[in-house]
Order: structure tokens, then sequence, then C-alpha cells
């Protein structure tokens, strides 16, 4: 069974689905079989960022009954892609039991190592379900105070739900490594104050122009530049997921025996 890897943000425009799409980037070159399904129901740009034109979407197999198989675009060695439809209003309203089944199937039809969602921003019912369904939960933010606001929001109405101790933040357009560190544990310390529970750290993402340039031309960070900062900084949390993603597994094994 596949791994699911929620990613998601309290507020929009920190940079989350370009962090979903180059994540699955640095795990396929590390011999990992990725889905990146685009998982922001109604507003979808996952393929935007591939530039790929999607025949059929998410909304076709819920919708129309089109086979996962056929939704599914091989878009880099070991990566496919599952897109979404946007301005789709019936998407943006789905109800719970849909949403559900969709990830159900998802896990039950997709043969990869792992899944990675890009959900949509915002604590609505949809993402929290999502985020429910998932194995780990990744909450991308930067350092500026509504989107610090909103992060700890999110992951409060997580552990509402919930153990956190599989959610990991993901600070983003930060000015050094150190200061990514700092972040994290500032908002990790709100997390042990208030919730009582540690927040999971795979590090952080700088500043990058590149990363402008990426999403202007459709392309990857790693087809933009193999220098780039912010590639460098994603696989190295690439690296550290797949650290996790296999202790799990094996955590998981023990148990099952």
């Amino acid at each position: 069974m596949p791994h699911l890897i929620g990613v998601a943000s309290g507020k929009g425009g920190v940079g989350k689905t370009t962090f979903s799409v180059n994540l699955a980037m640095a795990l396929a070159q590390s011999n990992v079989g990725v889905a990146l399904v685009d998982g922001d129901m109604g507003l979808a740009n996952a393929q935007l960022h591939l530039n790929v034109r999607a025949k059929n979407t998410l909304s076709d197999h819920l919708m129309k009954g089109v086979a996962l198989s056929d939704v599914g675009i091989n878009v880099r060695e070991n990566l496919r892609l599952f897109p979404g439809s946007s301005g789709d209003r019936a998407m943006a309203n789905l109800p719970i039991p849909s949403l559900v089944a969709m990830v159900e199937d998802l896990k039950e039809e997709i043969t990869a190592d792992c899944i990675i969602i890009d959900i949509a921003a915002g604590i609505s019912d949809q993402i929290l379900e999502i985020l429910n369904l998932c194995d780990s939960k990744m909450i991308v933010m930067t350092d500026e105070p509504t989107s610090i606001a909103d992060a700890y929001g999110l992951t409060k109405l997580i552990h509402q739900r919930e153990d956190i101790r599989n959610v990991y933040l993901i600070p983003n357009q930060v000015s050094s490594p150190e200061h990514g560190r700092k972040v994290f544990d500032n908002m990790n310390k709100l997390t042990l104050n208030f919730l009582s529970m540690p927040l999971g750290y795979l590090g952080s993402i700088e500043t990058d122009t590149n990363v402008v340039k990426s999403v202007k031309q459709r392309i990857p960070l790693k087809e933009i530049s193999k220098e780039s900062i912010a590639w460098t900084n994603i696989c190295q949390i690439a690296e550290e997921t797949l650290s996790s993603l296999i202790a799990s597994i094996g955590k998981q094994a023990l148990n099952e025996g």
C-alpha cells in the first residue's frame, strides 16, 4: 500500500504547490515510484507547473467513471501526475464520502511507493478530511505573521482529530538554514506549550530567484538549474522524507508481524 503524504498550508501563496511538485521530482530521482495528486478540488494547477495538458482529470474519474489509469500522466521517470480540474464547482463542493472514496481508490489502484497529495490552502472540512487520511502531513509556511497564525490554526485543527506526531513543518522562503530552523523552533514551542505535542522537522527552503523562473516557465527547479539552492534544499527534504518513510514502513511491518 502506498504511503500517503498530504501537503497543505493554512494560507495560500506560500509555495505549497511548487514544493509538492519539486518534492515529487526529488523523490522520483531517488528511484521512488511517486504519484502526484492534485487535491486542490476545484482550483487545481499542478499540471501547469509541469507544463502538461490533461485529457482526463480526477473530476472525470469521480463524475464520469473514467478509470484512474486513464487519468494518470507519466510526466517524468518514476513520476505520474493525477491532475485535478480548475473552476469546477462540483469538485469544490465534493461531499466528504465521495472524497474519502476517491482517496481509497488512489491507494488501492495506483502502483507507487508513495502518493503526494497537493491539498488546497485553508482549513475546510475537505482539507481536514484529506489530511486525516494521509500517513504523513507537511505544512508549508513562511516567516510572516498571517502565515504563522494560519499554520498554527491548521495544526491545531489536525490535532483535534488525531495525534500530530506525523505532522512536519516546512519553512519556505527563508534567508538561511539557521533562519529556517528558528522558524520551526518558534512554531514547535507553540505546539508543545498549547497542544503538548512536537512537530517534525525535515528541513527548510531558502529564497531563490530560480523558483520564480520555474513557475513562469512551467519547468521544475531541477530543469531550470541544478545549482538552485531551493532545489538542493528540497532534495535534502526528500532524503529526510525517504528515511522517515522507510522507518514508518518498518515499524508498520513489525506491528503487523
